[in-house]
């Protein structure tokens, strides 16, 4: 019998943030705050992040080092938004997936796959980089392996368990998860400017969103105060964002995650320059500021 199709597509999408939660768990124990390095830490990281298409070994390559090691540098951040006036291969696709004015449409769809789209563009193209290369420990035969088999296993239990269940159990909860998390990439780290300095009052911004989503969530939207100190647990954000305010009265809060997300989709996708968002065409252009800003 046919499950009737509203609640079976909402506990999809209820699902999808069950799996991102468990998803940003297993980022959390990748950066060494919830288990030291061994198999629990593996296990947790395989739970998160295999639904996603990304191994344990890809992650710490992609994320922690190169993301981490090099925050909103253009050229070597594989989560950073690409200059107009670069033509290679990825730069191109990025351009055109990025959530923007420049396709509008095609960018808010884009997005329901982009943070997987990313992550295999890192594993199979931008690693190679001679720039970002020699800076990674990556085994990439063997990462590129178990991506393969990972996908395999993902198609074989598609076809086991038959196209409804896979669309609600396996399609939706993927596509929920990457516009979730591209949500964050995007209010967190793209209205600012491209930087050489490692500043994460520069380079990151924190925003705010319900607090049972930020429950739900283990605190991600503490994200600043993350990328000053990564090994420490999100929980403890809201404790450094306090104190910065403290120490520096005039530093601006964190911001709505709806309207900073607001203020992404209506500008250009594309850098041109370090500090300057810019159409393809160049003909719209909108100047970052040096910090984040208030409302």
């Amino acid at each position: 019998m046919t499950a009737p199709p509203w609640p079976v597509a909402a506990l999809g999408l209820v699902l999808s943030q069950l799996l991102t939660a468990v998803a940003l768990s297993a980022h959390e124990a990748m950066h060494g705050s919830v288990f030291p390095p061994g198999p629990r830490r593996q296990l947790l990281a395989w739970l998160g992040l295999a639904p996603l298409l990304v191994t344990p070994g890809m992650w710490v390559a992609w994320h922690v080092q190169a993301h981490h090691g090099h925050a909103n540098r253009g050229g070597l951040d594989p989560d950073a938004l690409y200059d107009v006036s670069d033509h290679h291969a990825v730069a191109r696709l990025r351009r055109w997936v990025t959530l923007g004015t420049d396709a509008p449409v095609a960018s808010v769809l884009a997005n329901l796959v982009l943070f997987s789209l990313q992550g295999q563009l890192f594993l199979w193209v931008v690693c190679d980089d001679p720039a970002l290369r020699d800076k990674l420990t990556l085994d990439r035969r063997r990462e590129r392996l178990l991506t393969v088999l990972l996908a395999l296993g993902w198609g074989a239990l598609a076809v086991a368990i038959g196209p409804w269940a896979t669309l609600w159990g396996l399609v939706v909860p993927f596509l929920g998860m990457n516009a979730t998390l591209m949500g964050y990439i995007a209010t967190q780290h793209w209205l600012l400017p491209h930087t050489e300095a490692d500043d994460p009052a520069r380079t990151t911004q924190s925003v705010t969103v319900p607090r049972w989503i930020d429950r739900l969530h283990f605190e991600f939207a503490w994200h600043q105060e993350h990328h000053v100190f990564p090994r420490m647990s999100h929980r403890f954000g809201p404790q450094v964002r306090a104190a910065v305010q403290r120490l520096e009265p005039e530093a601006v809060p964190p911001q709505p995650v709806g309207r900073v997300l607001w203020r992404v989709w209506r500008t250009p996708s594309s850098m041109d320059g370090p500090a300057t968002l810019s159409s393809l065409d160049r003909r719209r252009r909108v100047p970052l500021p040096d910090r984040p800003q208030g409302a």
